[in-house]
């Protein structure tokens, strides 16, 4: 998420959203502070406006899309942590007629397939699943063995697939926002 969020700054986006997953799952947590961190990096001030969550369908996303553009100076990109959630995104930008990429960029993670076929495919960071299950393997025979918890605990960078859903902006945020009022009026 810090990757992400450092990645739109040196597009030119000020106005960063972020979406989260599941407020339950850990990686939520650990998603968020990704997403704080880029922030600080990048220079950019918190809004807690910019901040959604419990997003992990495509409805969901979509749902917390329009809320994020109802805001009187909406964000320009927007980060989510689970890729199922950012096509929402998708499907919010068809129905108001923003370009994604261009009007409204986005940047997500997991790397699932479906994200392939959205419309520029979906920019996303994406994991090893084989080589992670395999690690959580050798991790649980080690568990089994004795081995402590936390010795058990490891991360591994996932590699971001930029492909295409990632531009510089082409409004600011109170130029979009005033074409987002025009769409709907």
């Amino acid at each position: 998420m810090r990757d992400a969020v450092v990645h739109l700054a040196r597009l030119g986006h000020r106005r960063i959203a972020f979406v989260n997953g599941g407020a339950r799952y850990n990686y939520s947590r650990l998603r968020l502070a990704g997403y704080r961190a880029g922030l600080a990096v990048a220079g950019l001030e918190e809004d807690p406006a910019l901040i959604r969550g419990d997003a992990l369908r495509t409805e969901d996303g979509a749902r917390e899309t329009r809320a994020l553009l109802a805001l009187d100076a909406p964000p320009t990109a927007v980060v989510f942590a689970v890729d199922h959630a950012a096509l929402g995104l998708y499907r919010v930008c068809a129905d108001l007629g923003l370009a994604v990429g261009r009007d409204l960029s986005v940047i997500s993670y997991d790397g699932v397939p479906d994200g392939a076929y959205a419309d520029p495919p979906l920019s996303s960071f994406k994991v090893d699943t084989r080589a992670a299950g395999q690690r959580l393997a050798e991790m649980l025979i080690a568990r089994i063995r004795g081995a402590a918890p936390e010795e058990l605990r490891e991360t591994a960078p996932a590699i971001f697939d930029d492909r295409g859903s990632a531009g510089p902006p082409r409004l600011e945020p109170e130029a979009l926002a005033r074409r987002l009022r025009q769409e709907t009026t």
